[in-house]
């Protein structure tokens, strides 16, 4: 397996050409630091588990109770200081912007997962609909 960090962005298994300008271009449009960016890939390691042939890029900061990856940005003394789960920062900074109160869903099942060709931007309705499927496969597994 072949991890590719770029200036800004960890490509598992693929390179992908990038420059240090065009990165940081990129995140200026996104209203994305760079160094939060860079920050960010601090928090994160590649995981054992593999979903449609990436493996999941696993959050190793801090987690909430519930399993979710938390990061937070800005500045206290400005008011800028902001947390967002982790996999909703890394999809609304790299993928597209997270539109009203839609979900990330995870299809990999997996919660501490940051990888976002492993997420789907989906609507609560989907979202609830996703969990009930891994529920029923885990109870299948089971029996």
């Amino acid at each position: 397996m072949k991890i590719v960090y770029s200036s800004s962005v960890v490509h598992v298994g693929v390179k992908f050409p990038h420059s240090v300008e065009k990165d940081r271009a990129m995140l200026h449009l996104l209203s994305v630091s760079f160094k939060d960016f860079k920050r960010f890939h601090k928090h994160v390691r590649v995981h054992e588990n593999v979903f449609e042939g990436t493996h999941c890029l696993e959050w190793t900061g801090f987690k909430t109770e519930k399993g979710y990856g938390y990061f937070c940005t800005g500045s206290k003394k400005a008011g800028t200081y902001k947390c967002n789960r982790a996999h909703r920062w890394i999809f609304a900074a790299t993928v597209e912007p997270i539109k009203g109160d839609n979900q990330i869903h995870h299809k990999c099942d997996n919660e501490w997962c940051v990888n976002v060709a492993h997420h789907k931007q989906v609507t609560n309705a989907e979202n609830d609909f996703f969990k009930w499927q891994s529920i029923r496969a885990a109870l299948a597994l089971a029996r």
